[in-house]
């Protein structure tokens, strides 16, 4: 039997190409008119949340930078490009991709095929630039196009090293390095992908080289073969326009490519989304349960459908064991919404997955605060999916802050679409981080207590919490590095630290340092807090002082005030001081060190930073419910 695709099938495969970004709504048909009316930042930032081709994304990235939108953005990024290739059409479309996420780029390149001479210091490069990152944008082309001759691998290898190494001697910033797609002709065939010599066999095993060997400590990994795969090489790479303009891909994959960059640039500041909140009725499973009944839904093998719909809860339960974290928000009846986690024999998800369960005849905007309240959460963290584009629209309008993917009519392209959209895009990964969806299904438990009982001292002696505090030591450094790197909200003073700048802290005896863990009756929080200070004489001076907000409202920050402290007096200080820098998301601590006891020693009218001191002779311990154990 052979099977044909109708034109409206066509459509739908062609819809869903990720060169398209199809996650995003199709960009307005009036949207040049758009770019040259916007009266500000916000209105061509709004803009970029549309899927645009090229041209358009030129168009809107010269606007971006003409009236410097960067300026206006909460969350800055200057980004360093060094390739082999063109880059002149990069930064119009790198700015757009950016803004997108909420982030102000700014784009420094070198001159056209510079890389050895800046790794080897001929080429200034980027001496004076302030950056945060080096994107080194390397394609096949870099590599000497040898023929058959054994060694090739090794030599490849030296020359990315050799790279890598001479850019990280001259700039102390993270690499983002990228994997190379493979642009060659087929030798043998098949056997090109284990035949020594054959430049596949040769860019599988660098490629694995440079995701397995050189993206450790701060270096970075971009994995651009991967998504050259997704598209299909043939589209990725245009010879015509390589021997034309240098340019390592198709022009009409630029988007995609900037797209993934961006991602990266999102998880590195740390607004990557952690929350999937998901709709029930044609979204898990196909069918209408307040109509079709337990039995009537579609789910499981058997049929097309059913078996489409699997998938899509086989893939939310794939994020679910990475860490990501779990709610429903669905216009249904509560009992039997639930009734089908807990008694149909085909469904994966179970209710032991879910976070927070709104099933109710709410909107769904009502729905997405709440679960946020439970969980503690910021809107900016959550991603909403659902097959119905009016309950799409209606969130995006009420929450714009929450991601909302476009959804083809097939279930079978939803875990495509979900998966390309790259919400969860992660550097790196912890068991901290695969127990995080553990850790908030235990903070909304925590909430439901509280409002049962009600006055906080006694909610609090209810927890039974239990904390460890011990230096910075090896154990946990990733996390450690993410933690510093991601947490926005309790954050003193929001200072970024890479890998080896905390590996030096930790050597350095004029520092002390403290990692808090908590525990309580609902389970382990896991790493919660972090603090850093420097001593000199008989000062103590904090550089970064940050906490998860899942545990605000629990005295932590008064007991890691406690044995601080404590610690300082062990190591004669009498005096400590701390600033409290200000951003758009750390407003929460603007009077924390005034109620930790500290005096305002100066104030920055310009920029609102405020410096303060605390003398340790006239300190009195903070009132907690805390348990200490394991102390330096």
């Amino acid at each position: 039997m052979l099977f044909h695709l109708s034109a409206r099938e066509q459509n739908m495969v062609d819809d869903i190409s990720i060169l398209k970004l199809p996650w995003l709504r199709a960009a307005p048909e009036d949207f040049s008119a758009r770019v040259n009316a916007a009266a500000s930042p916000e209105d061509l930032i709004e803009l970029s949340h549309y899927s645009l081709d090229l041209n358009q994304c030129e168009r809107l990235g010269r606007a971006l930078q003409k009236i410097d939108a960067a300026a206006s953005m909460t969350t800055r990024f200057s980004i360093g490009v060094l390739s082999n290739s063109t880059t002149d059409l990069l930064p119009n479309v790198f700015v757009v991709a950016a803004a997108r996420y909420g982030i102000g780029l700014r784009v420094e390149r070198t001159d056209f095929d510079q890389v050895m001479q800046v790794a080897l210091g001929a080429n200034n490069g980027f001496e004076g630039k302030s950056l945060d990152a080096i994107l080194l944008a390397l394609d096949a082309h870099f590599f000497p196009q040898e023929h058959g001759e054994t060694g090739v691998i090794e030599s490849w290898k030296a020359l990315y090293g050799q790279v890598v190494q001479g850019i990280s001697s001259r700039f102390n910033v993270p690499l983002i390095l990228q994997t190379i797609p493979d642009q060659s002709e087929i030798l043998f065939g098949s056997a090109d992908a284990r035949q020594p010599g054959a430049r596949r066999h040769s860019l599988i095993h660098l490629n694995r080289h440079i995701a397995e060997e050189l993206c450790l400590d701060s270096n970075i990994l971009y994995d651009v073969a991967s998504l050259a795969e997704k598209v299909g090489l043939q589209e990725w790479y245009d010879p015509v326009m390589y021997y034309m303009a240098k340019l390592p891909f198709a022009q009409k994959a630029l988007p995609a490519y900037a797209e993934g960059l961006s991602r990266l640039i999102a998880a590195i500041k740390g607004v990557s989304k952690k929350c999937l909140v998901f709709d029930l009725d044609n979204t898990i499973w196909g069918g209408v349960i307040g109509d079709d009944g337990i039995d009537g839904i579609e789910i499981g093998l058997g049929s097309p459908a059913g078996e489409a719909f699997l998938h899509v809860q086989r893939v939310i339960l794939n994020y679910h064991s990475r860490g990501i974290v779990l709610a429903v928000s669905s216009k249904n009846t509560h009992e039997l919404a639930i009734k089908v986690f807990e008694e149909h024999e085909d469904m994966l998800i179970r209710p032991e997955h879910i976070a927070v369960f709104q099933a109710n005849w709410q909107d769904k905007a009502s729905n997405l605060r709440a679960i946020a309240k439970n969980l503690n959460l910021g809107l900016e963290s959550f991603v909403f999916l659902d097959d119905n584009p009016m309950e799409r629209q209606l969130v995006r309008e009420a929450l714009p802050e929450v991601a909302v993917p476009e959804l083809p009519d097939d279930p079978a392209y939803y875990p495509q679409v979900l998966a390309a959209a790259g919400y969860f895009e992660a550097i790196t990964f912890s068991e901290e981080d695969r127990k995080r969806n553990e850790s908030y299904r235990a903070n909304a438990e925590r909430i439901r207590a509280f409002e049962s009982i009600g006055n906080l001292d006694d909610y609090l002696r209810s927890l039974s919490m239990v904390a460890t505090i011990k230096p910075l030591d090896g154990s946990g450094l990733n996390r450690v590095v993410q933690l510093i790197n991601k947490t926005n909200q309790f954050n003193l003073t929001t200072r970024r630290h890479d890998r080896p700048t905390v590996e030096s802290i930790m050597q350095n005896s004029s520092y002390l340092t403290m990692l808090v863990r908590l525990k309580d009756k609902f389970g382990d929080n896991g790493m919660i807090a972090l603090l850093i200070a420097k001593q000199a004489g008989a000062d103590l001076s904090i550089d970064s002082f940050l906490m998860s907000c899942r545990v605000l409202e629990r005295r932590v920050e008064y007991c890691v005030m406690n044995e601080l402290v404590r610690l300082a007096k062990d190591r004669g200080v009498k005096r400590m001081l701390a600033s409290y820098i200000p951003t758009d998301r750390n407003v929460i601590v603007e009077n924390l060190y005034q109620d930790l006891g500290f005096r305002k020693t100066d104030e920055c009218g310009d920029t609102g930073k405020t410096e303060w001191e605390l003398e340790l002779e006239s300190f009195t311990d903070h009132a907690v419910f805390i348990t200490i154990e394991n102390l330096a």
